[in-house]
């Protein structure tokens, strides 16, 4: 797994809205990730002859890879209002 994120407060180099005390906030990321398995039963299970009579039990592998990208932020409107503002 390999994972990389940036982080910025944009509001240290002035950037804000006029009515907001504190600037915007910015993380972009990205990462990789790779899983896989591999199931080898005894030659008896292959052959159905393990307890519980399920039958044949056949060896298994496989595998799968992620890759992914995020960007997240977090862009203050306004402080200090005298009605709050929600939205849901």
């Amino acid at each position: 797994m390999v994972h990389a994120d940036v982080t910025a407060d944009l509001g240290k180099f002035g950037l804000q809205l006029p009515i907001a005390k504190s600037g915007p906030q910015i993380n972009l990321g990205a990462e990789y990730r790779s899983e896989s398995t591999v199931f080898s039963p005894d030659l008896a299970e292959q052959e159905g002859l393990g307890a519980g009579g399920a039958g044949d039990v056949l060896p298994i592998a496989g595998n799968f890879h992620v890759s992914e990208a995020f960007l997240e932020l977090n862009i203050p409107i306004a402080d200090d209002l005298p009605v709050p503002i929600r939205r849901r």
